[in-house]
């Protein structure tokens, strides 16, 4: 409105100031002084137009802002919760769950047990419930009561902070910040030394990427870490999760963006170090199930097979399919 406003009136200008100046009714000093006077009332204009419009779209986003801050969180500790962190122990009984805006159940009576130190593999189809189950072992969805223990206690009798204390989750969607590649591993714990983050790397299999780097391990990655690899971003979400070693670590379909070499090279170094720890891996990569001592096929909710690697590859289902499309794509690529 500020601009057309101010256009509007130098055309006015022009057009009336013109004429009287060939009419001889002002002078020429005159219509320029004028046109002196206008431009330097145009800009403050223009530039008062501009602030309040940004005054306006930041007084709209800080009410987003505090509508979200002011939300009451839907999850939180009781009174009195145990502040002691569980040892890695996982016990699921008869969970089934619903969403709010849901009919149908999205897990159907499920059930197992994880001892501590253990690799728990699980394998299922999209929708079949893989990352609803893992949210619920923090606590980010809310489970039946009775359904869910981590060290024989209830995960609801947790301290909030504590439970998700003892939890390292890495998704196959990875967050970086636009900072050096040892300042995204420290993120979480940066009171760590710089050597400690640089184990978590190598044991990420970062080492073998960094002589590629112009400043190494402190090179810049740029925002959402867009200067890197798909494999490359998902080794350092897997450092940042090793670096404070949780005592349960969860690998969300983690190295689908990393080649099954180096695949191999992460999850035996990463089992090895955590050979007391606790480790779930969803996956659809068989060589990554491979390496839990126990499997469970997810379908629509719930456990449809159980076992390890060798079992469930000899026998119909579909670990069994998967397996041996994975095997033809193998011996493609070789070919």
């Amino acid at each position: 409105l500020v601009t057309f406003l101010s256009g509007h009136t130098l055309l006015i200008l022009l057009w009336f100031g013109g004429t009287a100046l060939l009419e001889g009714a002002i002078s020429p000093g005159d219509f320029v002084a004028t046109l002196g006077y206008l431009q330097m009332l145009i800009w403050p204009m223009l530039g008062a137009g501009f602030t309040v419009n940004m005054m306006q779209r930041g007084a709209a986003s800080l009410g987003r802002i505090n509508e979200i801050l002011n939300t009451p969180p839907g999850i939180v500790s009781i009174p009195g919760g145990r502040r002691t962190a569980p040892r890695g122990s996982i016990t699921v009984r008869n969970l089934t769950y619903t969403f709010p805006d849901q009919a149908q159940p999205t897990l159907r009576d499920l059930s197992f047990d994880l001892p501590r130190g253990h690799v728990l593999g699980i394998l299922g189809r999209t929708g079949s419930g893989k990352s609803t189950l893992i949210r619920i072992l923090p606590r980010f969805l809310d489970p039946p009561e009775n359904s869910v223990f981590l060290e024989g206690t209830e995960v609801g009798a947790y301290e909030l902070n504590t439970l998700r204390s003892a939890f390292g989750v890495v998704s196959q969607d990875t967050f970086l910040f636009s900072a050096t590649i040892l300042d995204n591993i420290l993120f979480a714990r940066p009171d760590l030394p710089r050597e400690q983050a640089i184990r978590a790397g190598t044991l990420a299999a970062l080492d073998t990427d960094i002589g590629d780097f112009p400043a190494g391990w402190d090179t810049v990655v740029g925002e959402r870490g867009i200067t890197l690899s798909g494999g490359q971003r998902q080794r350092i979400a897997i450092a940042r999760a090793l670096l404070p070693d949780p005592e349960i670590l969860i690998l969300d379909d983690a190295l689908s963006a990393v080649d099954t070499r180096t695949e191999e090279r992460i999850l035996t170094a990463v089992l090895r170090e955590r050979e007391n720890r606790t480790t779930l891996v969803i996956s659809n990569r068989v060589s990554t199930l491979k390496h839990a001592g126990e499997i469970l096929v997810m379908e629509d909710g719930r456990v449809a097979q159980r076992g390890d690697h060798e079992s469930l590859a000899s026998r119909p289902g579909f670990y069994h399919d998967i397996f041996r499309l994975q095997q033809l794509e193998e011996i493609r690529e070789r070919t």
